[in-house]
């Protein structure tokens, strides 16, 4: 749910930007649904979105602590500004930046510093099982538990091939209605 309280907009009570007139800086990218509800929660249809200003190369997310425990994803703990300093993952942390999950990985590609990812299958893509075998390779523990959680199943290439089976007996089977009539 987006609300807009003063200049911030808040997701679900998080906030994710802010607005100044007709301009919307928000903290990362979001996706045209959101786009369009924060445009009808601040009652301006021709706002427009800015993406925030640069992070320093060697800064780090800030990260906030409350009552003894610590955010790992940089957003404040309930009730809690105070700000601590960040954890480290124990992965390769020679390319800084706040960025995260995939975005992160394909700039540790570009640097050098791991294997570019397998081609994903078209049907199949960030499910196919040679690209979740290397993004569990190369992820943080906590990322690769926001992507692929534990008790979640994967589709296998195995499933993919019957579902696609199925898909072409279904085909046949219209098609053949369509010319009888």
């Amino acid at each position: 749910m987006i609300e807009i309280k003063g200049t911030a907009i808040l997701r679900d009570g998080d906030e994710i930007g802010s607005i100044e007139g007709d301009v919307a800086t928000l903290s990362k990218k979001q996706g045209p649904a959101i786009l369009g509800q924060i445009r009808k929660a601040a009652g301006n249809p021709s706002l427009q979105f800015t993406k925030p200003e640069s992070i320093a190369p060697d800064a780090k997310p800030a990260q906030t602590k409350s009552a003894g425990r610590a955010s790992t994803s940089g957003k404040p703990v309930a009730g809690s500004s105070v700000t601590v300093a960040p954890v480290e993952s124990g992965k390769s942390n020679d390319v800084a930046s706040a960025k995260t999950g995939i975005d992160r990985l394909l700039d540790l590609v570009a640097a050098g510093e791991i294997p570019p990812p397998p081609p994903k299958h078209p049907a199949m893509g960030d499910k196919d099982p040679a690209f979740v075998a290397w993004y569990r390779q190369h992820a943080t523990a906590e990322e690769t538990a926001l992507k692929y959680p534990d008790g979640k199943r994967l589709p296998t290439m195995a499933d993919f091939e019957i579902g696609e089976k199925k898909r072409q007996i279904i085909r046949s089977m219209n098609e053949k209605k369509d010319s009888e009539e």
